[in-house]
């Protein structure tokens, strides 16, 4: 491990020591803020080997063929108004794809709201990534790919990632009946097509825990390469008997136990807002150890803690609050938010659109929220830490 890891692992460390040693949050922020403008800025210019760049991400739509339960959208669960007249171009997306590129973006993510829905604008935009050589991967329940595959195997995708929420009852309980054979069907259909780096994303929650280790199999026989687990979080408008507590996250390591070989690897994804109390608990029983760390090199140096070896399993802990400074997500209708809190509020205003502002006036705007929400993200934390 070179010194440059070395120090962001000590960094964060430091970060988390001082909110559970009731520091201002807000200086704590500060700290923070100063520290990734170095890692995003300073580091790049000189050539440092920790990453740097910006995130682009792209809600094609905002409609969906499933209704979750544990969406954390609020669209998912009102009334959508959406309508798509109002929806950018072609070539509205090809410029802004070209200005992003121009401008520093290095991966466009395709995150909503179920792209495969709209399948001639994501053909536009991925066509336009691949021709800019820019990174882009793709997020989708799955039920829609067998078919799109003919269009959707054209194209080199970093990753494939398809929802998966438990076996069979479980999944179909929190995404609708017949919706795990058909996300089944999906990645059967992706890995016969010779479509890598599929990945499933499973949610844990408190009803389909227990189910992990039943549905490994199924996934593992349908092609699946990765596995990644995140940790359902509250909202105003979804399901709270759902949110996982700190046991949940023991819980899910004892599913993962005898998970097949064949994964090449397993990560357990914690956010230090989102998962707050699960983050807390975990910190203040010692779980995380700084001997055993590492740096996951993605966007920002956030750290990876070794579960098991084989097959490879990690916990993921994002500690660092990028939200509003490494990036930002538009919309179908050109209004650009962050990647996730604004999509949980109704009306959905966020602070821009791209039809009125180019992508560097939008990356200011962004910026000028940065100090609110990092400030938000350590209170939250210090919050959690400090009640345990």
């Amino acid at each position: 491990m070179t010194e440059t890891h070395n120090e962001f692992i000590d960094f964060q460390f430091g970060i988390m020591d001082d909110l559970a040693n009731g520091r201002d949050f807000r200086k704590v922020a500060k700290d923070a803020r100063d520290k990734i403008k170095e890692i995003y800025d300073t580091r790049n210019n000189s050539g440092d080997k920790i990453p740097s760049g910006l995130e682009l991400g792209v809600d094609v739509n905002r409609i969906c063929n499933l209704k979750c339960s544990h969406c954390y959208l609020a669209d998912t669960h009102i009334q959508n108004e959406y309508s798509n007249q109002d929806d950018l171009t072609s070539q509205d997306w090809k410029n802004l794809i070209y200005d992003a590129k121009d401008f520093g973006v290095r991966t466009l993510s395709i995150v909503g709201k179920e792209p495969l829905l709209s399948p001639d604008t994501t053909k536009i935009i991925l066509e336009t990534a691949e021709n800019r050589g820019l990174n882009y991967r793709i997020l989708t329940n799955g039920t829609l790919i067998p078919s799109e595959i003919n269009w959707l195997k054209q194209f080199n995708f970093s990753f494939t990632s398809i929802s998966f929420d438990g076996d069979e009852p479980n999944h179909d309980k929190i995404r609708g009946q017949g919706n795990y054979q058909k996300a089944l069907e999906g990645l059967r259909t992706a890995k016969k097509a010779g479509l890598e780096n599929l990945t499933a994303n499973f949610t844990t929650m408190t009803h389909n825990v227990n189910s992990l280790d039943k549905m490994l199999p199924d996934l593992v026989n349908a092609g699946l390469d990765y596995l990644s687990v995140g940790f359902c979080f509250e909202t105003s408008y979804n399901d709270l008997s759902l949110i996982p507590t700190q046991d949940i996250f023991y819980k899910t390591i004892d599913q993962l136990k005898n998970a097949s070989k064949n994964i090449k690897s397993i990560t357990l994804n914690l956010m230090g807002k989102e998962n707050s109390e699960i983050v807390a608990g975990l910190w203040n029983q010692g779980y995380f150890k700084k001997q055993n760390s590492a740096i996951l090199e993605d966007f920002a140096p956030s750290l990876l803690f070794p579960i098991n070896d084989s097959p490879k399993t990690f916990a993921h802990l994002t500690i660092l609050p990028l939200v509003n400074y490494s990036g930002f997500r538009i919309g179908p209708e050109g209004i650009v938010t962050d990647f996730c809190e604004d999509l949980m509020q109704h009306p959905l205003k966020g602070f821009g659109n791209i039809k009125k502002d180019s992508f560097a006036e939008l990356y200011e705007k962004s910026k000028t929220r940065w100090k609110e929400s990092s400030e938000n993200y350590y209170q939250t934390l210090q919050n959690s830490l400090l009640r345990k």
